[in-house]
């Protein structure tokens, strides 16, 4: 599950992790005190909320002052941005920006530990950086039990130009957000950028996902978590279906995460951009296929839809009826590829016939033919 800045923000102030100042806007009721908090630290920078890591290119993040603040809020608070509504702005302090670093820690299945990937070029997209400057990205394994000293002595390596406070400092960040990973089952810590300022090392964004099979033993779990889904991601709990909202343009519907999460690294392989990660589990009848369609069908510019069944106990007649249901009430129009083998593959490739639909056995075959079509 993701959470917004303003709610990973909140786990880091619990650590103790270095924050800039800041007021959350969740209704117009708040803008009085944003407007105060702009003129006592003369200026602001308001921050839409949402799940999206390109809100800035988009409009969603906005310097201002004391004059202009609340007429900013009133433009950002309740719009939406990137096909997402802004349900809370985040109104910081301007910081003294010396250097911007990029921080992050996730998991390594294959190597089945943590991975620490630090980079000096910070406050734009990684993948940019990797594929433009990948001499400054450093990539190392770390312990879940790291220890305060083995952090300093990462930082160390770590460190271009920072001084030797602000290499402690860095090491008692990154023994921090262990930590926090592993008391509150983070499967990601993303801080881009982790600014240097003339304070020292500030968090100055947040991008934190965290272990859904463990909210049920989290305090901040319940209301303020649902906070942080998306629409989409709301429905999908009330149909009791695994989506994970993404940001390309093809969406994606499988059976079982582990042909779900090859789906989305064929597509990729071949140059699409899945909109999201969706497993419409073992057993799945007509009903629960027509209810996946409905969920992905949400997300706004979608091209193109790519299902992928292994039919076991899933049976492959049923998922094909479901989609012609859904096909024939809803009038449906983006084009559709189905790779589709397995129980009563044969059933299901006639019942698809009069719907111009064709099933694609071959993987790769159905996944290059879904990227053509979201061209």
């Amino acid at each position: 599950m993701d959470l917004k800045e303003f709610q990973g923000k909140n786990l880091y102030r619990a650590y103790d992790i270095p924050l800039a100042k800041s007021v959350l806007v969740s209704s117009h009721l708040d803008t009085p005190a944003a407007v105060r908090f702009t003129k006592q630290n003369h200026g602001s920078v308001v921050k839409a909320q949402i799940l999206s890591g390109k809100r800035g290119k988009a409009g969603g993040v906005k310097l201002t002052d004391a004059d202009h603040v609340e007429k900013v809020i009133k433009t950002m608070l309740g719009s939406t941005l990137l096909g997402l509504a802004v349900d809370e702005v985040l109104v910081e302090e301007k910081l003294t920006i010396l250097k911007e670093y990029y921080l992050s820690i996730t998991f390594d299945k294959m190597r089945k530990s943590l991975v620490l990937i630090f980079s000096t070029e910070g406050g734009v997209d990684i993948e940019e950086t990797a594929h433009g400057k990948p001499e400054a990205i450093k990539k190392i394994h770390i312990k879940a039990d790291l220890k305060s000293f083995e952090a300093k002595e990462l930082a160390k390596s770590l460190s271009s130009g920072l001084g030797s406070k602000e290499v402690m400092q860095l090491g008692d960040l990154l023994f921090k957000l262990v930590r926090l990973m592993r008391t509150e089952d983070a499967t990601l810590v993303e801080i881009n950028p982790l600014m240097l300022t003339d304070r020292g090392i500030i968090a100055a964004d947040s991008k934190m996902t965290i272990d859904g099979n463990s909210l049920y033993r989290h305090k901040f779990a319940s209301s303020d978590l649902k906070r942080g889904m998306s629409e989409i991601e709301r429905k999908a709990q009330v149909y009791d279906i695994n989506y994970v909202e993404l940001d390309g343009n093809i969406g994606v519907i499988g059976n079982g995460a582990g042909l779900v999460m090859c789906t989305l690294d064929v597509l990729e392989h071949f140059g699409g951009k899945p909109a999201n990660f969706l497993d419409i589990g073992g057993g799945a009848n007509v009903e629960k296929m027509e209810e996946s369609l409905e969920l992905i069908l949400m997300k706004p510019g979608l091209k193109a839809i790519l299902i992928n069944i292994f039919g076991g106990i899933t049976r492959c007649d049923l998922i094909a009826q479901g989609l012609v249901n859904y096909q024939k009430a809803r009038d449906l129009q983006i084009p559709i590829v189905m790779r589709m083998v397995g129980t009563n593959e044969e059933e299901g490739n006639k019942i698809l016939e009069p719907s111009g639909i064709k099933a694609i056995s071959n993987m790769d075959e159905a996944a290059q033919a879904a990227v053509e079509l979201a061209r």
